[in-house]
């Protein structure tokens, strides 16, 4: 059985090493959990106008 939590997560499809790269410099996220388990604190609403 495969084990998702420690796969890295340039397995996924649509990221690949550049993106991974990105993800884990700008939010650490390495891994399939990391990326289940990420909440971002903030929500920028692109329909209003500031």
């Amino acid at each position: 059985m495969l084990d998702f939590s420690s796969r890295d997560i340039k397995f996924l499809p649509g990221v690949g090493p550049q993106r991974a790269a990105l993800l884990a410099k700008e939010l650490s996220i390495t891994s399939f959990h990391d990326l289940l388990y990420y909440f971002p604190y903030k929500y920028v609403d692109p329909t209003s106008i500031y």
